[in-house]
């Protein structure tokens, strides 16, 4: 039981840290040019939120500050969330999954990537049907 609290403590200062990180103030981010956290921060935070079970609301929070870094410009953080509402069990899964597609859809800066969110959100809804 310890390890597990332990765990869920590290994990926890991980993403406060995610949310704070302020690169612009960081003289060792600005020699590096770093201006923001990178996606795959992001999306190994949100697996790790989700493997450890933390709540909804916090694992959403993520989410939104990662589409709002990324959303434009990268359809990998829209199918973590189309992924992340197919594994849910509970009856809004699937209202969950044509929010996030109509949002990516309409978020999305280009049209070829629009049209490459919209063929691996296919792929992983046959997915889960078969």
């Amino acid at each position: 039981m310890a390890a597990t609290a332990s765990s869920r403590q590290l994990l926890d200062k991980a993403v406060r840290a995610v949310l704070r990180l302020d690169v612009s103030g960081n003289k060792a981010a600005q020699a590096l040019k770093i201006t923001k956290p990178p996606l795959d921060l992001y999306l190994r935070c949100l697996e790790a939120m989700q493997l450890k079970g933390l709540p909804e609301t916090d694992i959403r929070r993520i989410l939104e500050v990662a589409t709002k870094e990324y959303g434009a410009f990268s359809t990998e953080i829209w199918l973590w969330a189309v992924s992340w509402h197919l594994k849910a069990t509970n009856a809004s899964s699937m209202k969950g999954v044509e929010k996030v597609t109509w949002r990516a859809e309409k978020e999305l800066a280009s049209p070829e990537l629009r049209a490459e969110f919209t063929r691996a959100c296919r792929n992983l809804l046959s997915d889960t049907r078969k």
